[in-house]
Order: structure tokens, then sequence, then C-alpha cells
């Protein structure tokens, strides 16, 4: 049975399928961003509860993933547009963000190096857990052979552009495992 043979049956049922179309027309790119951070590992759901007398029918959530362990946002409303962008800025600014890794070919340093015979493959920049973040040196075998803190992201890429003088398009995001250090 195709698409449009099913919502005619529905339609012979009563129900409006029509008037719906563009409340979930009009949030198809809000739907899409909250399918992908779902594919991202965080549960979102979407909850349609046409039984309820006070009109909010819409339950919106979204857990896990990238979250930290105790933060979640849920909430009911009437507007799904209103309750899906609440729930992606919840997750924008509470989110984690991915370690940032940049990969790099010929170390070219405008400092002597501390180690002369250290060869630096890669350098990583994780969030350390405490809200500041790791700028890890790697070996061609991911080991760590040197690593600094930073209070901020910015400031390890300040730090990493100077030393090896990479362009913003040399950054990677990767989602692997941090290396041991």
């Amino acid at each position: 049975m195709s698409d449009l043979e099913l919502l005619a049956q529905v339609s012979r049922l009563g129900i409006d399928v029509e008037g719906e179309l563009a409340v979930w027309g009009n949030a198809v790119r809000l739907l899409a961003a909250f399918d992908a951070i779902g594919r991202d590992g965080a549960v979102a759901l979407l909850k349609v509860d046409g039984v309820r007398e006070n009109g909010l029918v819409y339950t919106v959530l979204v857990s896990g993933g990238r979250l930290p362990k105790d933060a979640a946002f849920r909430k009911d409303g009437a507007d799904l547009q209103g309750l899906l962008r609440e729930a992606l800025a919840f997750y924008v600014s509470n989110t984690r963000p991915p370690p940032l890794k940049a990969r790099i070919t010929r170390v070219t340093s405008r400092r002597p190096a501390a180690n002369p015979g250290a060869v630096f493959t890669s350098v990583e920049i994780q969030p350390d857990g405490s809200g500041a973040f790791r700028l890890l040196y790697l070996d061609q075998s991911d080991q760590v052979i040197a690593e600094k803190r930073h209070v901020t992201v910015e400031s390890a890429q300040r730090e990493v552009r100077f030393e090896f003088e990479l362009a913003e398009n040399d950054w990677v995001v990767e989602d692997d495992p941090p290396p041991s250090p």
C-alpha cells in the first residue's frame, strides 16, 4: 500500500491528517536535528499523547549520549516546534564537546622542542572532566609523549596553531577514546 493510499484510509476514519501537515512540515528541520542527536548516542523521544485534555499533547525527552550523567530534558506542551527548539537548545548548551584531533604529517615548530628526539605525529585536545582541556602530544603509535592543561579549548587550539602552524581546516573531530597517559 502506498503512502497516499494509507493516508486516505486514515482520513476515512475521520482523522484529520491534512490539518497536522503544516505543524509537522514546519518542524521538519528540527525533527531531523532531533533524529541526529538520537543517532549520536542520546535518547531523543517525541511522544504524541492525544488522550490528554489540557492540550499538552507532545512530550519531548532528551537524555544520555554526550550529556552529563544527570542532565536530561523532559517537557510537555502543545507547540511541537517550541518544544523541539527548547530540547535542542538544552542539548547544545549541555553537551560535552568531542575531542578535537589534528593529525600532523610534518611538524614545524617555531620553538625548539623540549626533547629533540621526540617525534610528534599528532596532537589531541580532550576535555579532562573538570571543565578544562588536555593538550596531548602523541607519537606514531598514539602514545602520549607530552601533555599540557588549558582552561579553554580555544587556548589549547591557539597553542597548537602557534607551534605547528595549523590552519582551522586542519582540525578533525573524532569520537575515538582518548589514549592513556
